[in-house]
Formats: structure tokens, sequence, C-alpha cells
């Protein structure tokens, strides 16, 4: 009895970890597209309020993930230009990825891109390459590197 009670405890974290998740991600998405248009002040707006959904989350998201993502979120808030943005995106981007990937959010398809110019991942919720790295300079530059549904 002890272990079936243990079991559904257990899967109920994972279904509110996965739903957490699923309301982190169009904020996640909304800073990638500011990055890609290339206006700071517009990401740095976005980024405030993906760290807000961060910290919402964040007692879901197991760690060791949890203190780099709201970490990494609090540091790209408060960023001061567009290249240190797109630099802690690409660590944000990478927790993201694991806490994407840990909850597996049921009717989500999100697709894991990459750079090789920056060496760096990032998420996106369609498979067309708009790399948030370089903007409209090599927007198509990259590749789709997983598939995590």
């Amino acid at each position: 009895m002890k272990q079936i009670f243990t079991l559904l405890l257990c899967s109920g974290a994972l279904q509110v970890s996965a739903q957490q998740i699923s309301n982190v991600l169009p904020a996640y998405y909304n800073v990638k597209e500011a990055l890609i248009s290339g206006n700071e002040a517009m990401v740095t707006h976005r980024s405030a309020d993906l760290m807000h959904e961060i910290e919402k989350a964040a007692p879901s998201i197991p760690e060791p993930g949890r203190s780099a993502l709201v970490s990494g979120s609090r540091s790209l808030a408060t960023a001061t230009s567009l290249d240190k943005q797109r630099s802690l995106f690409a660590t944000v981007s990478e927790e993201m990825a694991a806490a994407v990937k840990a909850a597996h959010p049921a009717g989500t398809t999100v697709y894991k891109m990459y750079c090789p110019m920056k060496k760096a991942y990032w998420l996106s919720n369609e498979a067309t390459i708009r790399n948030p790295y370089y903007g409209k300079s090599m927007l198509s530059c990259g590749n789709v590197s997983e598939t995590i549904k």
C-alpha cells in the first residue's frame, strides 16, 4: 500500500511539473522572438515575464536544474546589452531543454535547435529555423537537433 501511495504521489508531481513547464514555454518563446527581432528593450521586458513564470514553476522543477534555471532567468532579466542577453539565453535554453525533457508536457512538441556558429541550443515550438543568437543577420542558421514530445 505504501508503494502504491508513493507511486501516485510521484505521478501527481510529474503532472504538476508538466503543467508548470507548459506555462513557462510561451514566455520562453516570447524571449526568443524578441531576440530574433534584436529589440533589446523588448528582450528585457519579456525576460522579466519569463523570470516570473520560472519562479512560479520552480517548486515543481527538480534540482539541480531548478537553481540554474532560476538564477539564469534572473540574470537574463537584468542583462544590459543584446549580446549579454543572447549569451544568457543560451544558458537558460539548456536548462529549459532539460526541464521540458523531464516534464514531458502532454500534447506539446518542442524542437531543440542548434546554432553551430554560437555552439548553443534554443527551443522552438516550430521546426522552422529562426536563430535568436544572430537575429536577422543569420536567421536560418542552425538545425533541429532533437524533437521532444
